[in-house]
């Protein structure tokens, strides 16, 4: 079984990342109702990091799915 402290860390990283995506729409909103343009470069850039962003959580949440399962059958 992983350290606590290291569970701690994986937690406070999901929360801090829901929080800057959360602080990403805002900021744009913020662009977006103060008129300034979003040029192609910015739109693929924010793109690929969402992309990115998306595969990470589906890797987390097939991660937790996997330890789960292993959880129910007793193994460790």
């Amino acid at each position: 079984m992983a350290p606590a402290a290291h569970l701690d860390s994986a937690a406070s990283e999901v929360h801090a990342a829901r929080v800057a995506m959360r602080n990403a729409l805002l900021a744009l909103d913020e662009a977006i109702s103060h008129g300034e343009a979003l040029d192609p470069a910015f739109r693929r850039l924010i793109h690929t990091e969402i992309t990115g962003t998306r595969e990470e959580a589906a890797l987390l949440t097939a991660r937790l799915t996997n330890t789960r399962a292993v959880d129910r059958q007793g193994a460790v």
